[in-house]
C-alpha cells in the first residue's frame, strides 16, 4: 500500500490546480482484479471515500463501507464487499496526508490488516488536446 509521498504529492497538487489531474484507482484480491474506477467517479461523504460499484443499486454504490467499529485515535475501520457478496470486515485505514482529506488523493492513506486485499493507485498524465 502506498504511503505518502511528497513529490507525487506536490505533482498531483499542481496538475489539480490545472484541472488536469485523474488517478485510477485498481482494487485487487489475492491476484484477482476487482474493480477499477476513477477518481472523478467516487464519493466523498460523511469523512470518507466512497468506491463505486458497478451493478450494485444507487444506496449500495461502494465497496468500502463505514465498519460497526468507529474510528480509533486517527484510524478509521471500514468493511470491504468483494461482488461475490463476501465481505471482509474491520479493514483499518489511516489518513496520512498533510491537508483536507476531501481534497487529497487515495495515496494519502495507508491500510492495514488487508487480508489480501491491495489498492494500487496510478495518477493518470492529461492527454493533450486534438486540434
Amino acid at each position: 500500500m502506498y504511503g505518502y509521498h511528497p513529490y507525487r504529492q506536490s505533482r498531483a497538487h499542481d496538475m489539480s490546480e490545472l484541472g488536469a489531474l485523474q488517478e485510477r484507482w485498481d482494487i485487487y484480491y489475492r491476484q484477482f482484479h476487482l474493480h477499477s474506477c476513477m477518481h472523478h467517479e467516487c464519493i466523498w461523504t460523511d469523512g470518507m471515500w466512497y468506491f463505486p460499484e458497478p451493478g450494485r443499486r444507487a444506496t449500495t454504490l461502494h465497496m468500502f463501507a463505514p465498519s460497526r467499529w468507529g474510528p480509533i485515535n486517527d484510524y478509521r475501520y471500514y468493511d470491504f464487499y468483494l461482488p461475490s457478496g463476501t465481505m471482509i470486515e474491520h479493514m483499518a485505514w489511516r489518513y496520512i496526508g498533510n491537508g483536507d482529506p476531501n481534497k487529497d488523493w487515495l495515496q494519502d492513506y495507508v491500510a492495514y490488516d488487508l487480508n489480501m486485499v491491495t489498492v494500487d493507485m496510478v495518477v493518470i498524465d492529461p492527454t493533450p488536446l486534438s486540434n
